[in-house]
């Protein structure tokens, strides 16, 4: 017989919903510095800029007994505005009964969409976070975009990498990793190369090992719907186009509380209504901590 979801206490569907946090994530959990505020808006200290940099204060050293002289951290100030993204889905009982007669597990399901739409509209937050020219470093690629041979995406790395002085994260949208995936400068250092493409993977490996200092080296391929509601589905790729490389403590996701879901029945539409919400801000802090690589497709 078909488990009827019908039948289940609300705290039970509750359980199944918040069952599915650690199965989901959006790209920000994956690359941004998480600070838990109470207020919707404020100030909250943040790590210094460049501009505030270690010099040399006792070159020479400092005689036993002498007194050093100090230096100030040079602690700085991120404004936040806290944002509301809610996910609602609705499942007829009779579409449930049906389903799950045949073994779907809905409410998981439905569990998924609601998460997935708070996804794309906090994925969609952090693309305009990192691509603007205004918050970040512009580096513009050198010679070509990187889908020409002739291009030269490492250069042009090691110039945003230098602007922003040597970040321990970086980020790329997933039709800039399969541009590598068949350029020269990329392949060449594969001994195993047989003249396909190399592996995102090796990709991301290569330029983890090129710079050092980097900790993270993120693949942006988060698809989603791009087509306006009633319209036939568009699948896109909401990171494509974007070179990204910077500080992680410069990339901020301030977020006021835990996610929340609930689930509830709405008798009177004879239907099961899932909801998940995240309440956040993504703030990127000094434009000199992050470059954003620009014509690169």
């Amino acid at each position: 017989m078909g488990f009827n979801s019908n039948s289940l206490p609300g705290d039970v569907l509750d359980r199944v919903i918040m069952g599915l946090e650690g199965k989901d994530g959006t790209a920000v959990d994956q690359i941004g510095t998480k600070i838990p505020v109470t207020e919707l808006s404020g100030t909250i200290p943040a790590m210094p800029s460049l501009s505030t940099l270690a010099r040399s204060v006792n070159p020479n050293g400092v005689a036993e007994g002498a007194a050093p002289k100090a230096f100030d951290l040079g602690l700085s100030n991120a404004t936040y505005a806290i944002k509301k993204f809610p996910g609602l889905s609705y499942i007829p009982f009779g579409t449930a009964i049906a389903l799950e007669g045949h073994g779907f597990r809905v409410l998981e399901g439905y569990g998924k969409l609601a998460r997935a739409y708070v996804a794309v509209d906090v994925n969609a937050m952090l693309n305009t976070k990192l691509s603007s020219t205004s918050l970040n470093t512009e580096e513009a690629v050198g010679n070509s975009a990187w889908t020409s041979s002739s291009s030269t995406p490492i250069e042009d790395m090691q110039d945003a990498m230098a602007k922003c002085g040597y970040g321990d994260v970086a980020f790329f949208g997933r039709d800039v990793v399969e541009a590598l995936q068949l350029h020269p400068d990329f392949t060449a250092r594969l001994s195993n190369y047989s003249g396909g493409a190399a592996s995102q993977g090796e990709i991301l490996d290569i330029i983890r090992r090129l710079f050092p200092s980097l900790r993270k080296v993120v693949l942006g391929n988060n698809m989603f719907n791009s087509a306006n509601e009633g319209q036939a589905a568009t699948l896109a790729y909401q990171f494509d186009g974007l070179a990204w490389m910077g500080h992680e403590d410069a990339l901020l996701v301030c977020e006021q509380g835990s996610p929340d879901s609930a689930t509830w029945r709405e008798e009177a539409q004879e239907a099961h209504a899932i909801r998940f919400t995240r309440r956040l801000d993504v703030v990127r802090v000094h434009q000199d901590k992050g470059a954003v690589i620009t014509g690169v497709i």
